[in-house]
């Protein structure tokens, strides 16, 4: 009896030799083919195993290279935030280092503007001082200089106001007869005689007299009158004008 495998690796099954050996050994001979059976299968088991192993050693080596070309990827992605974290870092800080000298330098120009807001204050008290000293002697110089004017056009103005005056009393003259002149008084002030004539139609000769006093102040005081009337009113006018 032979038994194997042939050169396709595939299983010989044992034969029994030709002569009388019993049924033990027909026996024997069964179950080694079923063993050589068991053994070829387990055989192409095996290798259909290893050939899958392969398959998934080869998935998992390509799964782990992407794997790790991913894990490359996302560490230079890692490496790079921190180098752009890094810069920005440094950059915060430059900016904060600027606004620290930025600060200082504003603190000195505010000082520096109060210090100039004081001297300002100063200067304006010092300036209306001598402004209100000036006006003083502005206002002082100006009624000097009105005094003067008015002195210089006094005699200006009385030339004038005697001519108006000269030319209302020869129209009264004329119209109404006026005359105008000297009179005793009361003893206490000096007087004034004002008679009017031409008024009454019947009688143009007839005088209407008017006596006025002066006290020593140069006012006119309301005196007798023929006919009797009252002179106050009048001679209140002739004070406010002639003042």
């Amino acid at each position: 009896m032979n038994s194997g495998y042939n050169n396709e690796n595939r299983p010989v099954y044992l034969t029994p030799s030709r002569g009388n050996h019993g049924d033990t050994k027909r026996r024997l001979t069964e179950r080694v083919n079923v063993q050589a059976d068991a053994i070829a299968q387990h055989m192409y088991d095996v290798k259909a195993a290893r050939g899958r192993f392969d398959v998934w050693v080869q998935q998992q080596g390509t799964s782990i290279q992407r794997c790790a070309a991913d894990h490359r990827d996302k560490l230079a992605q890692q490496e790079d935030h921190v180098s752009d974290a890094q810069i920005a870092l440094a950059r915060i800080q430059r900016q904060k280092e600027d606004n620290a000298r930025k600060t200082k330098q504003r603190e000195a120009h505010v000082a520096q503007m109060k210090a100039e807001q004081k001297e300002l204050i100063n200067r304006k008290t010092q300036y209306e001082g001598m402004q209100s000293e000036l006006e003083r002697e502005i206002d002082a110089g100006q009624h000097a200089l009105d005094e003067k004017r008015q002195v210089c056009l006094l005699p200006k103005r009385r030339e004038t106001s005697l001519d108006m005056y000269d030319h209302a009393i020869s129209k009264y003259k004329q119209w109404m007869g006026l005359s105008i002149r000297k009179d005793v008084g009361d003893g206490r002030h000096r007087g004034i005689l004002v008679t009017f004539t031409l008024i009454d139609h019947h009688d143009p000769d007839r005088g209407f007299n008017a006596h006025l006093l002066i006290n020593d102040k140069n006012q006119f005081l309301a005196g007798s009158s023929e006919p009797r009337i009252d002179l106050q009113a009048a001679v209140d006018v002739m004070n406010e004008t002639s003042m």
